[in-house]
Parts: structure tokens; C-alpha cells; sequence
């Protein structure tokens, strides 16, 4: 597991991948039963709440889905 297993919660990383600076999540909340990507980047991070269905894909391509969803990410904290 990685370092963001302490901030997980009631949430699995069932993948974890890194590119170039940003680290990239597969998660799962047993609570709520939902499937979320999130990238960990120095210049910003995001978060995608995705279907099963697009799971795999959008962990692959996160800055497409992202673009395409309208969604920017959080300023870095400094």
C-alpha cells in the first residue's frame, strides 16, 4: 500500500500508479459502494467519482476524463 493509506477512511486502494509526479489512485468506500480515481500532484490534485464500467479507463487516462468532465484541480498546498 502507499503513503495515502493512512488518509483512506472506510476506502480501498485497489490500484496505484504513478506518472511522472502524480501519483494515481483506484479507490473503493465500502460504505457508499462507489469507485473513485484520484490523481496526487504537486501543481494540483482531482478526484473522479467513476462507474465500474469506465473504471479501468478513466485510472489509465484521468487527465482526459477530467478535461472532459470539467473538472480543475485543487491549487497544491503549500
Amino acid at each position: 500500500m502507499s503513503d495515502l493509506t493512512s488518509t483512506l477512511g472506510s476506502r480501498r486502494e485497489l490500484a496505484h500508479r504513478q506518472s511522472g509526479k502524480a501519483d494515481v489512485y483506484l479507490l473503493w468506500s465500502s460504505e457508499t459502494d462507489t469507485l473513485a480515481v484520484t490523481v496526487v500532484d504537486p501543481e494540483g490534485s482531482f478526484e473522479l467519482v467513476v462507474g465500474p464500467t469506465e473504471a479501468f479507463d478513466v485510472f489509465q487516462h484521468p487527465y482526459a476524463y477530467a478535461a472532459q468532465r470539467g473538472v480543475r484541480p485543487l491549487e497544491p498546498v503549500a
